[in-house]
């Protein structure tokens, strides 16, 4: 293999890896639909233990684009400036995700109901009523 298609192999797998990281928790916090409310009220130390597993597998997921990154290097040096800042870009977007499923966790102690904006609180239930009927 020439070294320029090594150096393009790594960069579609730095891609494949990102794109991957970035769907799984999407895919995970979708699939579990209504489960994700049970999820949301879990003790805190329990809700902790997966976030530490998202935060693992993030950690991997960036891991693993850097591997491409310093393997690309060894046959395309000239390169390397392209590739630190593309993979600076991934790795954000794998932590971006990550933080996506880790809020949707959190957001119930994040924002309680109690507290949440409703317009009943905000115009009082009389409006809210004469708006909703007006008869």
């Amino acid at each position: 293999m020439k070294s320029e298609d090594m150096s393009k192999e790594m960069w579609s797998l730095a891609n494949i890896i990102t794109g991957f990281s970035v769907a799984q928790p999407l895919a995970v916090a979708i699939a579990m639909g209504n489960e994700l409310k049970k999820f949301q009220h879990m003790p805190t130390d329990k809700k902790t233990i997966i976030v530490v597993i998202a935060v693992v597998f993030a950690a991997i997921y960036c891991f693993a684009v850097h591997r491409c990154r310093v393997l690309a290097k060894t046959v395309e040096k000239e390169r390397d400036p392209v590739w630190r800042e593309v993979n600076i870009g991934r790795m954000i977007c794998i932590g971006l995700f990550t933080g996506v499923f880790i809020f949707a966790l959190y957001a119930p102690e994040l924002f309680p109901e109690d507290k949440a904006f409703s317009p009943d609180k905000a115009m009082g239930t009389n409006v809210i009523a004469v708006i909703k009927n007006p008869n």
